[in-house]
Order: structure tokens, then C-alpha cells, then sequence
């Protein structure tokens, strides 16, 4: 998932976190900026979980 996300031009890096490997985009000081960056990639086809 992450090099596909790299392909389309989203900087994403893996990360292993509670025994599963995620694909991450930034890391955001606020909820806000998160959810902004969240519509962008939505609207790309791609599913956003935003965690804490």
C-alpha cells in the first residue's frame, strides 16, 4: 500500500504498530489539518483512518 501511495504521489512510510503493519500519512498537529489531508486522499480512492 505505501509504494502504491508513493506512485500516486502521497508520501507514505509503513509502520508496525500493535502487531499490525500500517501505511502512514503524516504525522498532523491537529484534527483539522487531519481531516483536510484525510478528504484529499479520500477523494483519491483511498480509505483514511485517522488515530490517535
Amino acid at each position: 500500500m505505501a509504494d502504491e501511495l508513493l506512485s500516486a504521489g502521497i508520501a507514505a512510510t509503513v509502520v508496525f504498530d500493535q502487531g499490525q503493519y500500517h501505511a502512514q500519512i503524516g504525522a498532523f498537529s491537529s484534527r483539522d489539518r487531519a481531516l483536510s489531508v484525510a478528504d484529499e486522499i479520500n477523494s483519491q480512492g483511498y480509505s483514511v483512518t485517522i488515530r490517535k
